[in-house]
């Protein structure tokens, strides 16, 4: 049967001139804000010239490579020409970045086993490798450092460098070319910190917080980034996820995840009503076109187990369908005393290169945990006569039959297609459905007196359902404006959370006869079976957006965007004891989140920015009275620096930022609000200033580095300062390097300090409790038995540092030094 063949046909476009490229390149690491000196760029150094044409800057996701090398060809302005059967099931990670039309495909091309040839007539055509006909040109050869792909996958990468990233505005725009601080923690890094869920993630993140105070899947983990807690705005795959609707960050395993990325500040365009803090993004693994298998064994202490299998490949022969299917079930105890976790998480994926040019993606993901003995809270800070209580790092506060149960089920699907003329048109839908269990006594209430006396439990139970369903469709692609070539990104979504909760007496008080032989023995309390009410909430939000990268000359880009919401929330309550049924409706329509940013590039890889976000976050907090406040308004600006060395293999940024905000949920000392919960009240005229330094990637051959110090305080209208129970600064570093010598043995470690925080009392006695700063120190080291067979060792808090991991009422423990062993094959 005969294949047609396909021609890509011209677009004209003007490019922009080609800047002289830096032929040496110096960073110094200083303490937190300088990078050491390094060598110039070996490729740099050698004058090897890869261009031969004029560039231009090139944007294009991954996909199918007949999709990719279409859309290449129409916005190169050039004529390729194929035989289909050449590019059948073949994939390309996209191209981002400026280059001329031969290097572009030689970049695209490499590793597929195909070349392009130009021919007489100024066009190219494909074949296969090595050319037989010598009497046309070939390409030179073009060398590929391992980086991150250029849809932002970083597995197989080995690099903690970040791809580019389409959180913050919908483009895809690299890391340089984002007016906003972004962190990429990469799938290397993940796998050499032996990070297991998105909660360690966050620990190694720039500029993040994680209050912990309680066991995982407890409500009162709490995650900061510039002074603000993150509530709404975690995403996975770019589709938001509300823990106040119970899709919070604290369940999800690391295990089906290619990437987190984190955008810093208001993020309105993307995320509609979120946080002004950051945005956090889950990015899901993806099927690959070779076939990989993988199979791990983790071995830790206190007796922690843990498998995972990982299987992907292509499903047909010509590998136009492929699949993966991810799996991980992990058993153990804690340094906490009784307390047990179950963990099983299982994900699959199917891409379908339905044509060349359209591609369905099919998946499915369920996770499950059960933490028993498990408390919220924390236990008591204070002895009765205001000096510190201070229980063995292994004290549980939680009754024995506390228990955290979380499931979570997500079935999702996308269908893009991409038009001959570059733009790609992607159509998403996901539905979740969760549901939380948690019934506790924690003993935390009060102060304890010599003989022990003087503590009681806070007992509750709450459970519920939570669904969600999002759609969102979008388009993006190329115009030409004024002789130049801009992005632009358009689209809709509307997604809709609902969940249905039982009730139950909260706040049931248990006195322990003894805290000091405190051993979690406590009578079931009646008030954990009896249901007290009902809810049922219903949230929808419908928008549209744009947003566009205008290139207004060869060194300055614009990038403005608006995003406009309806938003309704309805709460409806029915109380069994009485009867009563409460109503609570509320809505905001034709709301504006408007984007603005600027970059200028001061060099081929430096470039300075300067960005404006607005903020408007509808709050789920009540105050004494029962009434819920008013939404969070202000603005974010933010100025930096950011340079790209090496192909992008090493990134650096600095910024600077300042927030003003009105109506911050902030506690009401120790009061209640009706429903049991805490109370809040809204303080208007806050400021947060701060400024963060990273450095991402490769420092020299076979030398990976992530490093970041951040300040950020924020004051009242009164100048004072706030939420002081939060460090002001934090500073975090893992670095590894491989040893070719040793037979690929990796070694490692991290560093992770952060400043002093204090926590006031506002009631009657005013305690103050003091953390000074601190620094735990990791360890890792990895060796290839075979090559197909890894051993590594993690070794954490190598010096078993005494520290909390967050203060207020009531506090918690860090965990002790501990180890985990790892066993990976891959066959």
């Amino acid at each position: 049967m005969h294949t047609p063949s396909f021609s890509a046909l011209p677009f004209s476009a003007e490019t922009p001139r080609l800047r002289p490229l830096a032929t040496h390149l110096r960073i110094a690491l200083l303490g937190l804000a300088c990078f050491a000196c390094l060598p110039a760029d070996p490729a740099s150094a050698a004058g090897t010239a890869t261009t031969v044409s004029a560039t231009q800057h090139y944007a294009l996701p991954a996909g199918p490579l007949s999709m990719t090398l279409y859309r290449f060809a129409a916005q190169a302005g050039i004529t390729l020409t194929f035989d289909a059967a050449l590019t059948d099931g073949r994939r390309s990670a996209g191209l981002n970045g400026s280059y001329g039309a031969e290097t572009g495909l030689s970049k695209l091309l490499a590793g597929s086993g195909l070349e392009a040839v130009r021919g007489e007539n100024g066009g190219y055509r494909l074949r296969r490798l090595p050319a037989a006909n010598m009497g046309e040109a070939r390409l030179a050869p073009v060398t590929v450092s391992a980086s991150a792909a250029r849809d932002g996958t970083t597995e197989g990468s080995g690099s903690y460098a970040p791809g580019p990233s389409t959180t913050a505005a919908g483009l895809n725009m690299s890391l340089r070319e984002t007016p906003q601080s972004v962190s990429v923690v990469t799938r290397q890094q993940i796998e050499d910190q032996n990070l297991n869920d998105v909660t360690e993630v966050l620990e190694q993140t720039a500029g993040i917080v994680i209050n912990s105070m309680g066991p995982a899947g407890s409500d009162s983990n709490q995650i900061y980034v510039r002074g603000f807690n993150v509530r709404n705005s975690i995403q996975v795959d770019g589709t938001n996820r509300s823990r106040d609707y119970g899709f919070g960050d604290d369940l999800a395993d690391m295990v089906t995840y290619d990437r987190v990325e984190v955008v810093r500040g208001a993020t309105g365009l993307m995320s509609g009503m979120g946080d002004p803090g950051a945005t956090i993004n889950m990015i899901r693994k993806k099927p690959t076109r070779e076939t990989q298998r993988s199979f791990t064994l983790k071995a830790g202490s206190w007796d922690n187990y843990r498998s995972e299998l990982d299987v992907s490949g292509s499903l047909s022969e010509s590998g136009h369908v492929r699949g993966r299917f991810v799996a991980a079930w992990q058993d153990g105890q804690s340094h906490i005393d009784r307390q047990t976790m179950e963990r099983k998480v299982a994900y699959g994926i199917i891409e379908w290169d339905i044509t060349a040019q359209t591609m369905l993606t099919l998946g499915a993901e369920y996770q499950d945990m059960d933490n028993e003995a498990a408390g919220n809270h924390g236990f008591p800070l204070f002895n009765a006569d205001g000096s510190h209580f201070k229980p063995s790092r292994s004290f549980n506060s939680a009754a024995d039959w506390s228990y955290h149960k979380r499931d979570v089920s997500t079935v999702f699907g996308s269908l893009e297609h991409a038009f001959d003329d570059g733009w790609l048109l992607k159509f998403n839908a996901e539905h979740s459905r969760r549901s939380y269990d948690d019934a506790f006594a924690t003993a935390a209430s009060g102060t304890v007196n010599p003989d022990g006396s003087g503590i009681s439990t806070w007992t509750g139970r709450w459970a519920g359902e939570p669904r969600q369903s999002s759609f969102d469709l979008s388009a993006s692609g190329k115009i030409n404006v004024s002789g130049r070539e801009h992005d632009l990104y358009l689209g809709a979504s509307h997604y809709k959370a609902y969940y249905r909760s039982n009730g139950y007496p909260l706040w049931t008080i248990q006195s322990i006869e003894n805290i000091f032989t405190w051993d979690g023995s406590l009578p079931v309390p009646g008030a954990i079976h009896a249901k007290s009410s009902e809810s049922a909430f219903d949230e929808r939000q419908t928008a549209v957006f744009a947003s566009a990268r205008w290139n207004v000359s060869d060194v300055v880009s614009l990038i403005t965007g608006a995003r406009v919401i309806d938003w309704q929330r309805d709460k409806t309550s029915r109380s069994f004891a009485s009867g009563k049924v409460t109503r609570n409706s509320r809505e905001e329509n034709g709301v504006i989140t408007p984007y603005l940013g600027l970059v200028y590039d001061l060099a081929d890889n430096w470039s300075a920015y300067a960005s404006y976000t607005t903020i408007f976050n509808p709050q789920d907090r009540m105050d004494v009275n029962g009434s819920y406040l008013d939404p969070e308004e202000g603005e974010n600006y933010e100025l930096g620096i950011k340079s790209e060395f090496w192909d992008q293999r090493l990134t650096a940024a600095f910024s600077v930022f300042e927030v003003h905000q009105d109506n911050l949920a902030v506690l009401d000392g120790d009061q209640y609000a009706p429903d049991g919960t805490r109370a809040y009240r809204a303080e208007s005229g806050t400021r947060t200033r701060g400024f963060e330094v990273e450095v991402a990637g490769e420092v020299l051959p076979d030398w990976q580095l992530a490093a970041s110090y951040t300040y950020s305080e924020i004051k009242d209208s009164d100048d004072e300062r706030m939420l002081t129970e939060v460090p002001r600064d934090t500073f975090k570093l893992f670095t590894s390097y491989r040893v070719p010598s040793l037979g690929g043995m990796k070694v490692g470690g991290s560093i992770r300090w952060q400043g002093s925080e204090y926590y006031r009392d506002s009631g009657p006695n005013g305690e103050t409790f003091r953390q000074g700063n601190y620094t735990i120190v990791d360890l890792m080291a990895q060796y290839n038995l075979t090559p197909d067979l890894t051993v590594a060792l993690n070794l954490n808090n190598l010096f078993d540092e005494h520290y909390y991991t967050a203060i207020g009422m009531r506090g918690w423990y860090g965990t002790p030094r501990n180890a985990t062993v790892t066993l990976k094959y891959d066959f």
